[in-house]
């Protein structure tokens, strides 16, 4: 992806990011923007989903998901999760300021040439929807797991955050 692509996209995020803060939301329909770019829709669906987040859980896979790479999969397709460990104040708000930051991700569309393969997810309760939030230790990714099977993979590369997150994970299950 070339400069001026990544310093655009960069500004459009930081538009939305300082219209939200003064006007409470866009002016601009993000929507319409994020059709565009694939990066700009996965960043305002995790933006959305932890924003509305009524409760945060999260979960170990005993064995790591082959089946999170599946290019279809909704909420529905995970009937039994392994048990979950609600989330304190602290490491709540640690995953929403994190994931939520654009900063997190590395820009742009460019995903690894690698298979997603889930060792750990995050129940996302929102007033209306339940979502997954899988994490890769594999890939250093996320995905964004809604009700919608038949919408966009929604993958994040979060190289720059990775070790931290691993961190965090690691203290929770001790």
């Amino acid at each position: 992806m070339n400069a001026a692509r990544i310093f655009f996209l960069s500004v459009i995020v930081a538009v939305f990011a300082l219209e939200t803060a003064v006007f409470g939301q866009p002016m601009i329909d993000p929507t319409t923007v994020a059709q565009a770019n694939g990066s700009l829709t996965f960043l305002q669906n995790i933006q959305t989903a932890l924003r509305n987040a009524i409760n945060l859980r999260v979960f170990k896979f005993p064995i790591p998901c082959q089946k999170c790479q599946d290019a279809k999969l909704g909420v529905q397709d995970f009937p039994e999760l392994p048990p979950s460990i609600p989330l304190g104040a602290a490491d709540a708000q640690f995953f929403i300021t994190k994931l939520s930051d654009p900063s997190a991700y590395v820009p742009g569309d460019a995903q690894k040439a690698m298979p997603f393969i889930a060792d750990y997810g995050l129940l996302v309760e929102g007033p209306d929807e339940l979502r997954l939030l899988l994490l890769s230790t594999y890939s250093q990714s996320v995905r964004l797991i809604t009700s919608n099977r038949e919408g966009m993979v929604l993958i994040g590369n979060i190289d720059p955050i990775f070790p931290d997150v691993k961190d965090r994970l690691a203290r929770i299950f001790k």
